[in-house]
C-alpha cells in the first residue's frame, strides 16, 4: 500500500477480509490504508434456521426438519458452517 497514489480520475477500491481481525497488524488499519473496518457478525438463530431451510429445500428427504431447533443448536456457526452441515448430513443419509 505504501506509495499508492490517489488519483480522482481513476478510483480504486481495495477490500480485505479476515476471520481473525484481532490478529491484524495495527499498521494495516492506520489512516490512508485500510482505515474502515466493517464487522459482519455470524448469523443469529433465525438466520441459521433460514440458511438450513434454503439448502435443504433442494434435497429430497423424508420427514420434517426442526429448523428452529437446528438454529438453536448451531450458535456460533457461520453460513459456510451451515452449508457444510447440510451437505455432510445429506451425504451421510445417502450412504445409509
Amino acid at each position: 500500500m505504501g506509495g499508492f497514489r490517489d488519483d480522482p480520475s481513476r478510483p480504486v477500491l481495495i477490500l480485505g477480509a479476515t476471520n481473525v481481525p484481532w490478529q491484524l497488524d495495527p499498521a494495516v488499519t492506520r489512516p490512508g490504508r485500510f482505515d474502515r473496518l466493517i464487522y459482519i457478525p455470524p448469523p443469529d438463530k433465525e438466520s441459521r434456521a433460514e440458511i438450513v431451510r434454503q439448502y435443504m429445500s433442494r434435497v429430497a428427504r423424508k420427514g420434517e426438519i426442526d429448523y428452529e431447533k437446528l438454529g438453536e443448536l448451531t450458535e456460533g456457526y457461520s453460513a459456510a458452517d451451515m452449508e457444510y452441515l447440510c451437505k455432510y448430513s445429506s451425504q451421510k443419509a445417502f450412504m445409509k
